[in-house]
């Protein structure tokens, strides 16, 4: 196959590329006469594509927003497992399996326009009659507030207005996705924090298989099944990461291939920090240092601080401490308390200096 190729790219005349074009046989910029011979091309269909290695170097030339102009979205989702933060670039394609070519394309178009990637609209328009019109400066929001009417009951002759149902509550990125999930969660507990989570996964999920009825979104049928993709996998994650705020991985729906699944991944990822031991310990340190410093000079909460120090400092050095007389000045706290261990120090505040202050 590879000499029959040769012999028909020989009688090919090749052009200059009128654009940069990245070369995955190389997986750099293609530069002087790369493209114009009929060997490149041979071996760009005999040895491994180093697609990874292209992506890396358009990122380093600057580039952020992909486009893929082919038959499908195979290399769209690729792109975000390329790259090591998935959020900092856009990767978009032209057109969708098993959707409408041209709502595909006018889609890609649109969220080419909203990255700020310049579109000829005169082109795309021409001939159409559109026409440029002003718009109104306030948002493109509407809320129904016509009442629904009931059916009239026997011997009734009139019709009764009522309130329509109130829409079913549900986490949607439109409004919650400017407060980060972590924050949302704060007030929830156990199966209701839960229950969020599992609502804003499906409602997402809803959004990027195009699903009226949520009750078809079994929580523990896998992704695939449900009809999900490699490119809707990302386009999923891409909208979870954008509701949640969390910095989720490329492959999080492959990894988690169900509502279920990725639900319990979700709460693990937005349950807070732990705190650093060492952070906490010098917080509650300078907590009772100051504290200390706010006792009156004599008084029973000063001795008994001083007393409680000690023995604390006794049992971490096993060592009797001799107290000070009072020709000697005050007990000096801050050494007491470098030598006291945390446990030591917690005990105290907890249950010595806490019921001094209150």
């Amino acid at each position: 196959m590879l000499e029959e190729f040769r012999t028909v790219l020989k009688g090919v005349e090749f052009g200059r590329p009128g654009l940069a074009v990245v070369s995955t046989l190389s997986g750099r910029l293609a530069g002087g006469e790369d493209l114009r011979h009929a060997e490149y091309w041979v071996r760009q269909v005999r040895e491994g594509v180093r697609y990874a290695d292209a992506v890396g170097a358009m990122r380093e030339a600057g580039v952020t927003t992909f486009l893929e102009i082919g038959p499908d979205g195979i290399l769209t989702a690729l792109t975000a497992q390329a790259v090591p933060d998935p959020d900092a670039v856009t990767a978009l394609a032209s057109v969708r399996a098993g959707r409408p070519e041209a709502e595909s394309v006018v889609r890609a178009l649109g969220e080419l326009h909203a990255r700020g990637v310049r579109v000829d609209w005169e082109a795309y328009f021409a001939g159409s009659g559109a026409r440029r019109v002003p718009l109104p400066t306030y948002a493109f929001q509407r809320r129904r507030h016509w009442l629904d009417q009931t059916a009239p009951a026997d011997g009734d002759q009139g019709r009764t207005p009522v309130p329509p149902t109130a829409p079913r509550a549900e986490p949607a990125a439109e409004s919650a996705g400017a407060v980060p999930l972590t924050e949302r969660l704060a007030d929830l507990a156990g199966i209701q924090r839960e229950t969020y989570v599992l609502q804003a996964v499906t409602a997402q999920l809803r959004r990027v298989l195009k699903l009226a009825d949520p009750t078809d979104i079994a929580p523990v049928k896998p992704f695939q099944e449900l009809g999900l993709d490699s490119l809707t996998g990302v386009e999923l994650r891409n909208r979870l990461a954008a509701d949640t705020g969390l910095k989720l991985p490329a492959t999080v729906i492959f990894d988690h291939p169900s509502p279920a699944a990725l639900t319990a991944y979700l709460l693990d990822a937005a349950a807070p920090a732990p705190a650093d031991p060492a952070t906490a310990v010098r917080t509650r340190l300078d907590e009772l240092e100051t504290s200390l410093g706010a006792l009156p000079d004599h008084g029973d909460a000063r001795t008994e601080a001083a007393t409680r120090l000690r023995r604390l400092l006794e049992d971490l050095t096993g060592q009797t401490v001799t107290a000070a007389t009072p020709a000697a000045g005050p007990v000096d706290a801050r050494e007491l308390i470098e030598a006291a261990s945390a446990d030591d120090i917690f005990d105290f505040i907890d249950t010595r200096l806490g019921r001094a202050a209150d």
